[in-house]
Formats: structure tokens, C-alpha cells, sequence
């Protein structure tokens, strides 16, 4: 009897280490994913509109709205007033910018980015 309890626990132990570390791998490779969209949404806001010194991404706004999107916000130049939030496609890589809004004291977007999106 005591063999068997004793194998019991050394199960459980070994199912919680092991939903522990996959628990682990899951937040980091999600981390990582963040991190990615973070610097393409700096870079996109730099690339396409006029004056920007920095961006700032509020961290706790990456829901992922639908299966494929990131929904980022933001703002620029240390003014809050100045936000933004677009959305970027998420597949099995970063995709497009697919929208941006921005607040209307917004940055000016630069000319040539009009059109097309400068990424």
C-alpha cells in the first residue's frame, strides 16, 4: 500500500512540474509575441507620421479582439492627449498594419506615407 501512495505522489508531482513548465513556455513564447508587435507598432508610428521622438504602448492593451488581430494603444511624445491605437494582423508572423486611428491633436502623417502606409 505504501508503494503505491508513495508512486501516487511522485505522479502528481511530476504532472504539476510538467503543467508548470508548459504554463511557462506558453506566457514566454506569448511574451515574446508581444514584444515583436511592440516594435513594429514603434516603428510603423516613427515611419508614418511627422515629429515623433517617442512611443509609448500601454502593455496591458494586447487583447487579441479577434482570432488574428492585436488591438495596440498608445500614445507619442510623452502627451497623452496624443493617442493612437491601431490594428496588426497576427498570423504565424507579423502581418500588415491593417487600421490606425489616432486622437485629434495627433502627429501629422508624413506625405508620402498618404496613400500607403509607409512599413
Amino acid at each position: 500500500m505504501k508503494k503505491k501512495s508513495r508512486w501516487k505522489k511522485i505522479v502528481i508531482i511530476i504532472a504539476i512540474f510538467i503543467i508548470g513548465i508548459v504554463s511557462f513556455i506558453l506566457w514566454f513564447e506569448r511574451h515574446q509575441e508581444v514584444m515583436g508587435v511592440n516594435y513594429v507598432v514603434e516603428d510603423f508610428i516613427k515611419d508614418n507620421f511627422e515629429g515623433i521622438e517617442h512611443v509609448e504602448i500601454n502593455e496591458q492593451d494586447h487583447p487579441l479582439i479577434l482570432p488574428d488581430v492585436f488591438i495596440i494603444t498608445g500614445y507619442v511624445n510623452n502627451d497623452k492627449d496624443m493617442s493612437f491605437d491601431l490594428e496588426v494582423e497576427n498570423k504565424k508572423y507579423l502581418g500588415p498594419i491593417l487600421s490606425v486611428n489616432t486622437s485629434e491633436n495627433f502627429p501629422e502623417m508624413k506625405e508620402e506615407c498618404k496613400v500607403e502606409f509607409c512599413q
